[in-house]
């Protein structure tokens, strides 16, 4: 039955060979292929394709574009390359301004540079990408399109008027048979005639069909039948056996920590204590000042005249005359024998802070300094350069506070939606104590300036990252490091808090977690359940200053 059906399409393509044509991404140049396995061969013939025609009756395809827009027309034939392109505006913008018209894969570009024109304006032709020039033949296989980039200020349209050489549309031409539109070749037993299609309840006989690489020779399918109506419901079987049973299920994740108690209420205030003896009379204090002289007392009574006195002594001689002039200097004498030495004479030295007491005498001394590293001494700076190391305070205060749980107890739950508005656990409490407290969960220091090293685990909560914040007021004083923990397989990355803080006053303190996915009692850290305590969140301050 085939043999007979290639039989007639060699006939066929003998009387069509004018009709035969090559489809692919060749055009009108005719350019040589490497591989003819490039091409697909179908059976064409013309025809009568929508277009306009010239005053001389040659057939031409126009296409419309606005400014923006590509506008696509299916197209199978050889058309001519265009020498230009109409772009009609209000007003074209100054500047280069093209538009693009494509023949399948290959694309020619129209432009041209205008200077405030109106209306239609001609874009000349400046390349394609085949090498094709304006006039030259392009055969088309599936579709022509116009594309106009640039007009602006106003909205424009670009027109282009193609001529069309050939059109073709794919299929084969058999006159012989006078086929009706809508029937379908059916191989009789011996002949292929035309006949109606029969959707259902067809009669032996087999069809040409398509089946993606030629045509074969094959039975009308007909479309599926409606679903028959249920039958009637069986009897009841037979019990099955009693199935294996499954396998013991996981143990369920351990239940969250309950939510704190209240806080109690204050106790009622104790009883006054019993007043202190008097203390020791204090010494007395300096002097006053003196005080105001007082008023002059009135003047006394003029006593009686006195009896005539005794001739006094010679008064004392009168005042000296004025000096005379300086004489003439007389000449230098010669210099005098040397004197004997006079006696030793005697220092007294009253000790002070760190200066030894004692007496200086005769032609001199040593003021002695009391140097040392006991009390009251001055301490001396080594040949090093340093100060003896007794004297010097090189211990630091450090307090370590931790979340510790029993064994076998997860960290705690972690809720993507509260961001960081989660604070973690502290309980525990070691080393220096004199400048900090804990109580719950929030950090207590005393003014000063403080290193803080802070480590937050996080168990397949994805993304997650702690800071620590004013317990008070919420300001984030150290935000800590990026970290991750993947949701289904990831290890139990902690994000860390590193920094240095000076605080002017007693200051609480919190660390606070944020995480990406919702983990229940996990998501703070899983626990080993070792027999030995869960540690968890671990800080670390040592006080600086």
């Amino acid at each position: 039955m085939k043999t007979k059906l290639f039989k007639t399409l060699s006939v066929l393509l003998t009387l069509t060979a004018s009709s035969l044509t090559m489809a692919g991404s060749n055009n009108g140049n005719n350019k040589e292929r490497d591989n003819d396995n490039d091409y697909a061969y179908y059976i064409m013939s013309p025809k009568n394709h929508q277009s306009n025609r010239n005053g001389n009756g040659d057939k031409s395809l126009r296409i419309t574009s606005k400014s923006g827009d590509t506008r696509e027309v299916t197209f199978n034939g050889t058309v001519q390359v265009p020498s230009t392109i109409k772009v009609n505006a209000g007003l074209l913008r100054v500047g280069s301004s093209a538009a693009y018209l494509s023949f399948d894969n290959v694309q020619c570009k129209y432009e041209t540079r205008v200077s405030k024109s109106f209306f239609n304006y001609n874009y000349p032709l400046v390349s394609c990408t085949d090498g094709s020039r304006a006039g030259d033949d392009v055969q088309v296989n599936q579709k022509i399109s116009l594309y106009l980039k640039e007009a602006r200020l106003f909205p424009a349209t670009a027109y282009v008027t193609i001529k069309v050489l050939d059109s073709f549309v794919k299929g084969i031409s058999l006159p012989q048979l006078e086929a009706d539109k809508g029937q379908i070749l059916r191989f009789d037993g011996e002949l292929w005639v035309p006949t109606d299609y029969i959707p259902d309840g067809q009669v032996a006989g087999d069809v040409l069909v398509w089946d993606g690489t030629g045509w074969t020779a094959s039975k009308i399918t007909g479309t599926t039948g409606a679903t028959g109506a249920a039958g009637e419901k069986g009897e009841k079987g037979d019990k099955g056996d009693i199935g294996l049973q499954g396998p013991q299920g996981p143990v369920g994740m351990t239940g969250l920590t309950g939510a704190r108690g209240e806080k109690g209420d204050a106790g009622e205030r104790g009883l006054t204590g019993a007043a202190g003896a008097a203390g020791a009379v204090g010494a007395q204090g300096p002097a006053g000042p003196a005080g105001a002289n007082g008023i002059n007392g009135a003047a006394g009574a003029k006593g009686d005249k006195g009896d005539k006195g005794d001739t006094g002594v010679a008064g004392a001689a009168g005042a000296t005359g004025a000096q005379g002039l300086a004489g003439v200097a007389g000449a230098k004498g010669d210099k005098g024998d040397k004197g004997e030495k006079g006696d030793a004479g005697t220092v007294s030295l009253t000790a002070g802070n760190g200066i030894v007491g004692t007496t200086i005498s005769g032609d001199g001394g040593v003021i002695a300094v009391n140097t040392g590293t006991g009390v009251g001494q001055i301490p001396l700076i080594g040949a090093n350069g340093r100060l003896p190391a007794s004297i010097v305070d090189t211990s630091q205060k450090i307090i370590y506070i931790k979340d510790i749980k029993p064994s076998g107890t997860h960290g705690g739950s972690c809720d993507p939606a509260q961001g960081f508005n989660q604070v973690r656990d502290l309980n525990s409490v070691s080393g220096d104590t004199s400048f900090a407290s804990v109580a719950g969960n929030s950090i207590t220091l005393a003014a000063g300036t403080y290193d803080i090293d802070i480590t937050a685990p996080a168990y397949l909560d994805g993304f997650h990252k702690a800071i620590l914040a004013n317990a008070t007021t919420g300001e984030v004083m150290i935000i800590g490091s990026n970290a991750r923990s993947h949701n289904v397989s990831g290890g139990m990355e902690a994000s860390r808090i590193i920094g240095v803080i000076t605080i002017a006053e007693p200051t609480s303190l919190v660390v606070k977690h944020r995480c990406a996915v919702a983990q229940v009692s996990i998501g703070f850290g899983a626990a080993t359940s070792f027999g030995v305590d869960e540690v968890y969140t671990q800080v670390k301050i040592t006080k600086s200053k």
